[in-house]
């Protein structure tokens, strides 16, 4: 797997689709004149001081069409968290429903996990001829790096953990379940479904073994094999790395390339500080350098 090369688009053509987190406020950040255009009650226009900002409603395709056309706008980078409200709660526009059924809704509404409806989006706006840019190609800032990002890397039995949780998470991604794993000394103490990264990491603390005065054991995150970047990059962010330090853990391993950042450099003090690492795998080979570990 390795990041494609693209062209990157003038701002004036960009829109950014903005969910809630970290992540969009810091992309719009560094494209200060794309358009936001904001999903009610996931993003907030007061995280957006640079950019023109507009607002939709999910399911209010025919608006969102509009705003598009109105701002000549070309390239869309969808970013950020969404809490999805069931199917029956989904206000649908007519420009959505015409769209839905033009681009296979009703099988993706039979299929399982969130490959299936990101395929149908990219389908729908490629199909009405915009060009979906993922936020990594948009903001390579804010991607994670090859190695350590931070002064500390992982032990030599982190090193095996981590090896240990690619396996695992490979496995669990191929079944578009989800993209994280907690692993210590060789053991895989928790994969993450539902409940996400968190969650995941706090309900492992409960089964680390060993004193707890003592850091041990990872969190691995990857990319699923079939997840779209462009559309559903993993992303860690400040909150994370305290839950991995509240738990217990010595770190966290992500692909490089294919992991997003969020609150960057509050993520690296806290690191540094906390002597928990951040270490991005070659996306490439997903292995790690055989002399990359400390003794």
């Amino acid at each position: 797997m390795c990041a494609a090369q693209v062209t990157t688009p003038p701002d004036e053509k960009i829109a950014i689709i903005a969910g809630g987190g970290k992540i969009p406020p810091a992309l719009a950040k560094v494209r200060p004149k794309a358009l936001v255009i904001g999903l009610d009650g996931q993003a907030s226009e007061d995280d957006f001081h640079d950019n023109v900002y507009e607002s939709v409603k999910l399911g209010a395709v025919g608006k969102l069409f509009k705003i598009l056309k109105a701002n000549n706008i070309e390239h869309i980078c969808l970013i950020g968290s969404l809490t999805r409200p069931h199917i029956s709660d989904l206000s649908l526009d007519l420009t959505a429903t015409r769209l839905a059924a033009k681009y296979g809704f009703a099988k993706v509404l039979s299929s399982k996990g969130d490959n299936g409806l990101l395929g149908l989006i990219r389908r729908m706006l490629e199909g009405e001829g915009y060009n979906v840019v993922g936020a990594h190609k948009l903001a390579p800032d804010l991607v994670a790096p090859i190695g350590a990002f931070g002064k500390h890397k992982p032990s030599k039995q982190a090193r095996l953990d981590i090896e240990r949780g690619m396996v695992a998470v490979q496995a669990i991604g191929r079944l578009d379940i989800g993209q994280s794993a907690i692993i210590q000394d060789g053991v895989v103490l928790g994969l993450e479904a539902a409940e996400g990264t968190d969650k995941l990491i706090e309900r492992c603390s409960d089964l680390k073994k060993g004193k707890q005065d003592r850091p041990s054991g990872v969190l691995v995150k990857l990319i699923k094999p079939d997840q779209d970047p462009d559309l559903d990059m993993p992303t860690i962010g400040l909150k994370t790395l305290e839950v991995i330090y509240e738990s217990g853990f010595e770190g966290v391993a992500v692909a490089s390339g294919f992991t997003l950042l969020a609150d960057k450099e509050a993520m690296l003090e806290f690191a540094d500080s906390n002597k928990l690492f951040i270490w991005g795998i070659d996306a490439q080979r997903y292995t790690l350098e055989p002399d990359s570990a400390e003794a």
